[in-house]
C-alpha cells in the first residue's frame, strides 16, 4: 500500500505530525534503495519516538487521576 493511500486516514484524526506526513510523502517519491531504507527506518523511528511520547502523556495522565 502506498503511504499516500493512507493520507485521508491521517487528515481525518486529531492527530497529524508534520514530519511523520513528509517523510511518507517522500516514500512515494523515486528514489534508490539505499535512500528508501533510510526513510523506512526514519518513519518506524518517528513512529516510536510518537508511541512513546503518547504513552508517557497517558501514563502521566493515569498517575495525577490516581
Amino acid at each position: 500500500m502506498a503511504p499516500s493511500m493512507l493520507e485521508p486516514e491521517v487528515q481525518n484524526t486529531h492527530f497529524h505530525d508534520m514530519e511523520l506526513c513528509q517523510l511518507l510523502h517522500a516514500l512515494d517519491q523515486p528514489m534508490g534503495e539505499p535512500v528508501k531504507k533510510a526513510v523506512r527506518k526514519a518513519v518506524r523511528a518517528r513512529v516510536k519516538k510518537l508511541g512513546m511520547k503518547y504513552d508517557n502523556e497517558v501514563s502521566s495522565v493515569a498517575h495525577r487521576s490516581s
